[in-house]
């Protein structure tokens, strides 16, 4: 098998492993992502005070809290994917709708939690906000952490490690590390390691394996 080949097939094992083990965490590059396609702003007004990395700044209006560039990664699958969401949530809202059943108690003891939950079931947001989080894991979070397990598997091997150590090592970095607890949710702090690891391997590019000149690297 070829080196290409056998990456391409590294690459979707560990994507497909990491889409069987989603998690349906809502994290606030969720709210975000939301906004960017069904509203096309940054300001996240209608979902202020759902999340503690949330702000209301002095223009009153609220805005995501750290780096946003995840979020506006994930926002192109779920921008593609919108119609189909929109048919899915606005169906099940409607017909919440017309049996007076719109409010739940979600059964937690912190206050905050509680009132996410109750806040997303009265707009009818519980639906939407867990497809979007399956939409961003699957199709944005799950591949780049998978790539980030082939750069590492191709560096390994460009550093002149023997095959299986090289797989060894980056079945280890996949799923013995906190790499497969981060993959499992829309997440900035992995995409930022995996990005700032594509970036050192580009410039190191042991044993010439990108095939790349130094000045197109640089």
């Amino acid at each position: 098998m070829t080196p290409r080949g056998f990456s391409f097939r590294l690459f979707l094992t560990c994507w497909l492993i990491y889409c069987l083990h989603l998690a349906t965490d809502f994290t606030r590059e969720h709210f975000l992502v939301s906004a960017i396609v069904e509203r096309h702003t940054f300001t996240l007004d209608p979902y202020s005070g759902m999340h503690d990395d949330l702000f209301t700044f002095t223009d009153g209006h609220t805005y995501h809290g750290a780096n946003p560039g995840i979020a506006m990664l994930g926002a192109l699958p779920y921008f593609i994917l919108r119609p189909a969401v929109d048919l899915i949530a606005n169906r099940e809202f409607a017909a919440r709708q017309a049996r007076g059943d719109t409010s739940a108690a979600y059964n937690d003891p912190r206050a905050a939690r509680q009132e996410f939950y109750r806040r997303a079931r009265a707009n009818g947001w519980d639906v939407r906000f867990g497809l979007v989080g399956l939409i961003t894991m699957i199709f944005c979070m799950a591949p780049i952490a998978a790539a980030g397990v082939t750069l590492l598997h191709r560096t390994l091997l460009g550093a002149g490690l023997a095959p299986r150590l090289a797989l060894a090592g980056s079945l280890l970095y996949a799923f013995g590390t906190p790499v497969f607890f981060r993959a499992a949710f829309l997440n900035q702090n992995l995409a930022v390691a995996v990005f700032a690891f594509a970036a050192f391997a580009l410039l190191w590019n042991p044993g010439n394996w990108i095939g790349w000149t130094a000045e197109r690297r640089e």
